[in-house]
C-alpha cells in the first residue's frame, strides 16, 4: 500500500472515532467545552454555541458526503476522492486519479459482463433441455389442471410383457380407456388428499394391507411370469393346428337398432318411430340419431357392429332367420324395451388363418404357462414353510371382533 493510501485510512480513522465520541458526549461537540489556556471550564456562550453548531454541521454533512459517495460509486473511487496524499488536505481526486479509477472500474464492468457472456450459453442450455424433456414426456391426457405424461403411462404398463403390449398396440380403444381411466384416478385422489384421506386409521389399515398385497403378488407374479421368447413359433403353430376347431368362428351378423325404452309413454314413440320408417325407409340412420334411446349405438347412426350367433340374446336369435339384408325387422320386446333391428351384413361360420390369431394364442399360451409357474412354485415354497394354524385361538378370534357400527342414517325400509 502507498504512502498516500495509508496516510488517507489514518485520517479516516481519526475522523470516524471523532465522531463517535461526539455521539458519546451528546449533540455538544467535545472540543467546544474544553477551556481555553488560563480560563476557568464554564457554560459556553450564545456565540460560541452558534459558532459549534456550525461546526459540527460542517463535519456532518462532510460524513454524510462520503458515504454518499461511498454508497454510489465503486469502492476503490470513493476512497481515491477522500484520501489525502501525504501531507497533504483532503481534497478533489486529481485527473490522473479519477483516470485511474475509470479504468479500474471499467475493467471490472468489463469482466462483469465477460461472466455473464460465459454464463449465458449455460442458461440456454438450461432452457433448451428443458423443452426438449417436454418434448421427449408430451402429455397425453389431461383433466382440469391434471396432466398425465406419456412415462406415466408407459410406467403403468410395465409389468406387461411383450405379447401383451403388442395386443395393447392393435386395439387404440384400449390404450385409450385405460388413460380416461387413469386421469379419473388422479381426479379422485387429488380431492382425497386435499381432505387429508390418507391420515385416516381405516384408510392406513388399508394401505397396509394393500401393500402387502401387491408387494407379495407383483412379487409372485414375476417368479411365474414365462419368459419373453415363450411362445416359441413352433408352439404357437402346433397350438393352432390342435385347436383349430375350438377357434371357428360361428355365423355372425352386422347389425344396427332403434331401441325404444320400456318407459312410460314408450308405446306413443315406438308407433311414432314406426311410422317415420314406413313413410321413409330409407330414414332408418336418421331416425336412429335422433330417436334411439341406446346412446352408443345411436351416435352411429344405430349401429352395433358385428356379433356372432353365441353373442346375440335368444329372443333375438330366434328372429334371425326371419330378417332380410337391409330391411328393419318388426318390434322385438325384451326386459329392458323394444328393439328394431336392421342386418347390415352376414358372415358365415369360418376358422380364421394363423396369422389372424396369433396375437390370441400367443396370450392364452402365455397365461396357461404362468398359472402352471404358479402352481409349482406355490407347491415349492409350502413344502419348504409348512402352514401351521391355531385352531383354539382362531375359534376365540370371531368373539373379540366388534361388531359393524349401525349406519348414521338406515333406510327406513329395511329393519
Amino acid at each position: 500500500m502507498s504512502a498516500d493510501l495509508r496516510a488517507g485510512f489514518a485520517a479516516r480513522n481519526l475522523f470516524r472515532r471523532g465522531l463517535r465520541s461526539l455521539d458519546e458526549e451528546g449533540s455538544t461537540p467535545l472540543h467546544v467545552l474544553a477551556p481555553s489556556a488560563g480560563r476557568a471550564v464554564g457554560p459556553p456562550t450564545a456565540a460560541l454555541r452558534k459558532q459549534a453548531s456550525s461546526a459540527w454541521a460542517q463535519r456532518r454533512s462532510g460524513f454524510y458526503d462520503l458515504t454518499q459517495q461511498a454508497a454510489h460509486s465503486p469502492p476503490h473511487l470513493a476512497l481515491g476522492a477522500s484520501t489525502p496524499s501525504a501531507g497533504r488536505a483532503v481534497g478533489p481526486p486529481t485527473a490522473a486519479l479519477r483516470k485511474q479509477a475509470s479504468s479500474a472500474w471499467a475493467q471490472r464492468r468489463s469482466g462483469f459482463s465477460g461472466l455473464t457472456w460465459l454464463l449465458l450459453p449455460c442458461l440456454l442450455l438450461c432452457c433448451a433441455l428443458t423443452l426438449q424433456a417436454a418434448e421427449d414426456d408430451p402429455t397425453v391426457g389431461s383433466i382440469g389442471d391434471i396432466e398425465l405424461h406419456q412415462s406415466e403411462v408407459v410406467a403403468s404398463l410395465g409389468t406387461l410383457g411383450s405379447v401383451d403390449r403388442e395386443a395393447l398396440a392393435r386395439d387404440p380403444s384400449a390404450l385409450n380407456q385405460l388413460v380416461r381411466s387413469l386421469l379419473v384416478q388422479r381426479v379422485v385422489l387429488k380431492e382425497a388428499l386435499e381432505k387429508k384421506w390418507e391420515a385416516e386409521p381405516a384408510t392406513q389399515a388399508l394401505i397396509k394391507s394393500t401393500r402387502e398385497a401387491a408387494i407379495s403378488d407383483s412379487y409372485l407374479k414375476a417368479q411365474s411370469r414365462p419368459p419373453e421368447s415363450y411362445p416359441s413359433e413352433g408352439e404357437l403353430k402346433l397350438a393352432y393346428e390342435t385347436g383349430r376347431a375350438a377357434l371357428t368362428v360361428p355365423r355372425s351378423f352386422r347389425l344396427a337398432q332403434i331401441f325404444v325404452a320400456d318407459e312410460t309413454g314408450a308405446e306413443k314413440k315406438l308407433k311414432a318411430v314406426q311410422q317415420r320408417l314406413k313413410e321413409n325407409p330409407a330414414g332408418f340412420e336418421k331416425l336412429a340419431r335422433e330417436l334411439s334411446e341406446e346412446k352408443e349405438s345411436a351416435s352411429r347412426d344405430g349401429e352395433i357392429g358385428w356379433l356372432n350367433e353365441q353373442q346375440i340374446q335368444p329372443e333375438i336369435l330366434a328372429q334371425m332367420p326371419k330378417l332380410k339384408l337391409h330391411v328393419v325387422s318388426a318390434p322385438i320386446k325384451l326386459k329392458d324395451g323394444w328393439h328394431l333391428l336392421k342386418v347390415l351384413d352376414v358372415r358365415e361360420p369360418f376358422t380364421p388363418i394363423f396369422d389372424q390369431v396369433r396375437v390370441q394364442l400367443a396370450q392364452r399360451l402365455r397365461a396357461e404357462k404362468a398359472r402352471a409357474n404358479m402352481q409349482s412354485y406355490m407347491s415349492k415354497l409350502l413344502h419348504n414353510h409348512p402352514v401351521a394354524v391355531n385352531e383354539v385361538a382362531l375359534s376365540k378370534l370371531l368373539q373379540e371382533v366388534p361388531p359393524p357400527a349401525a349406519p348414521a342414517n338406515p333406510c327406513p325400509l329395511f329393519p
